[in-house]
């Protein structure tokens, strides 16, 4: 609807085309407002409903509320790391 009306100011600036396109753009983005609104909710209702009924379901969706990815490091990457780190014979080490 709002790409027809801003169609219509394009072809034709009248002073009533360009009220109906902001018109119809305040419907619009009322529309995605209301949208995300509603989601929002629906996704914070399930989290609170997981907290006591489904710890592993809110642990996700808490992990992936604060954007938190899960690791492509293996167990093998990190033991190499730790042991080249705190190699006891290193220099730093010896008295």
């Amino acid at each position: 609807m709002i790409y027809r009306a801003l169609n219509l100011y394009r072809r034709d600036r009248s002073e009533n085309n360009r009220m109906n396109m902001v018109h119809r753009r305040s419907e619009y983005q009322d529309c995605i407002r209301k949208a995300k609104f509603m989601y929002n909710n629906s996704k914070t209702n399930t989290l609170l409903l997981a907290r006591h009924k489904n710890a592993r379901l809110y642990w996700q969706m808490l992990k992936y509320s604060c954007g938190i990815k899960n690791n492509s490091i293996s167990q093998h990457m990190i033991e190499t790391y730790f042991k080249a780190v705190n190699c006891p014979d290193d220099p730093i080490f010896l008295p």
